[in-house]
């Protein structure tokens, strides 16, 4: 059967895909917006948002949300804050920004389905790959986890993967290129893909060009910008995560390679075994068959299993987002193998093998919808309770531009502003809020135990202008 019977009549196939992306965009957008209109989205999309609002207002990655830089490139070169500025210029909203990731992440199925149907033969294939990718719960995790620069790295390492395999150069080098924007540690990602094409044997160009690519950009991120614009002494900041390995990137790696069996001591643990079968077994732990295909994903599971810190190593958060594109990719290409193995095609047809891994697919991702559950489903459903209203009313009576700290929760909500800081205090976020600020917004219900607010309320410095259902605003009285 040549390639135009295959894909004859695959206009059907397209229009699924396409009313699958669009229910996805319209219930995780919905989702979204609604889990930060209940004020559940904190740190992450408020420190975001001032970024790219400044950026937009010709401050170029300008912040003040963290204790060791002003400017974002001290923390992580992220240069996709400037390519979203000017789109954020037009609708200068959270909403937009929200928007933006869903709309990221649910064209990925897009080369979900171009792959599956290169390497599978099959369009349906392709269709059922990209649901399973649009109903893959860790995937609904990420969009939800507030605002993520990683998310829209996710389709550019398929594409980056899918070119490859077409072994269409410029379009490869593109899609790795743009991956580099979305934070530093991509990079060793687009290394690995040169180490993939070798081992694949690819021709040289695939191996050379990413691997001078990726290297040259976390080099020149993590040693020359980072260092350039941050304020305080010591080197990258998520170096800090792994000082039980070493006070150094060499020391660390001495460790892993001299003290294998004390490392492996807290890799297996309990509670990281269960994160990767959260990760794989949605899948039918097929992805394990294609360990040359999860070699891509290396980095990300290094950085999550040797980090003693729990949300490294949960779906809950974005930190091992890299490793969804290449599961679902070595899945892809493990059916491609199964469909090849003689041993097995001579007893089953290779028809027969694609239908049933397909099957397998559809069912361990409904399955893993019921046992992990849904995040998306509880955002959907969830009402406004009586706080809502006071939060929205406190918000209200804060002057615009003033400089303003504020708690993790009302952050998103009250970050479009040059000077804006996090309360309480943080070691790698706000240090001195109440030396800076001149209106700071407390939610007492998640910070009333803190000690600054003790502290800051008994001061005798600050003027309780609202104090309702534990949402609290207070001026510097100096500025009476």
């Amino acid at each position: 059967m040549n390639t135009a019977q295959i894909f004859s009549g695959e206009r059907k196939y397209k229009i699924a895909l396409a009313v699958l992306i669009v229910g996805y965009i319209t219930i995780l957008t919905y989702a979204t917006f609604n889990k930060l209109n209940l004020f559940a989205m904190g740190f992450d999309l408020g420190m975001y948002e001032q970024v790219i609002w400044n950026t937009a207002h010709g401050r170029w990655f300008a912040t003040t949300a963290f204790a060791y830089t002003q400017n974002h490139l001290g923390s992580d070169p992220i240069l996709l804050e400037a390519i979203l500025a000017p789109i954020y210029a037009i609708a200068p909203t959270t909403y937009t920004m929200l928007f933006l990731q869903t709309v990221a992440l649910g064209l990925a199925a897009v080369p979900i389905y171009l792959l599956a149907r290169e390497k599978l033969g099959s369009p349906l294939a392709g269709v059922i790959l990209g649901f399973c990718w649009l109903a893959y719960v860790p995937l609904s995790y990420l969009n939800l986890d507030e605002f993520q620069p990683r998310a829209f790295a996710l389709p550019l390492a398929i594409l980056a993967f899918y070119f490859l395999e077409k072994r269409r150069f410029l379009p490869f080098i593109l899609s790795s290129v743009l991956m580099l924007a979305t934070r530093s540690d991509v990079a060793l990602f687009v290394i690995m893909l040169g180490i993939y094409a070798l081992i694949s044997r690819k021709p040289k160009e695939f191996v050379i060009a990413p691997i001078i690519i990726g290297a040259a950009w976390f080099y020149l991120a993590v040693f020359v910008i980072v260092p350039r614009f941050k304020t305080t002494p010591g080197g990258f900041i998520y170096f800090e995560t792994y000082k039980w390995l070493g006070n150094s990137p060499g020391e660390m790696v001495v460790t892993i390679i001299t003290r294998p069996l004390y490392v492996l001591e807290n890799v297996l643990t309990p509670g990281k075994l269960r994160y990767l079968a959260q990760l794989f077994g949605p899948l039918g732990f097929l992805p394990l068959l294609r360990p040359d295909v999860l070699l891509l994903a290396l980095p990300t599971l290094a950085f999550n299993l040797l980090s003693p810190q729990e949300l490294h190593w949960s779906i809950r958060y974005q930190y091992g987002s890299m490793i969804y594109p290449v599961s679902f990719c070595a899945t892809i290409m493990a059916i491609a193998l199964l469909m090849k193995w003689k041993r097995l095609t001579a007893r089953v047809e290779a028809r027969t093998i694609l239908n049933s891994a397909l099957g397998l697919l559809v069912v361990t991702t409904l399955a893993s919808n019921l046992w992990l559950g849904n995040p998306a489903l509880v955002w959907v459903t969830r009402q406004p309770n009586p706080r809502t209203a006071a939060a929205r009313e406190v918000i209200a009576q804060v002057p615009p531009d003033v400089k303003l700290a504020a708690s993790s929760l009302l952050a998103p909500h009250v970050a479009r502003r040059e000077y804006f800081y996090f309360f309480p205090p943080h070691q790698f976020y706000t240090s001195n809020p109440v030396e800076v600020a001149d209106y700071i917004l407390i939610d007492k219900r998640s910070d009333g135990d803190n000690p600054a607010v003790k502290k800051l309320l008994e001061s005798g410095a600050w003027k309780v202008l609202f104090d309702k259902d534990d949402y609290m605003l207070v001026r510097r009285k100096a500025l009476q």
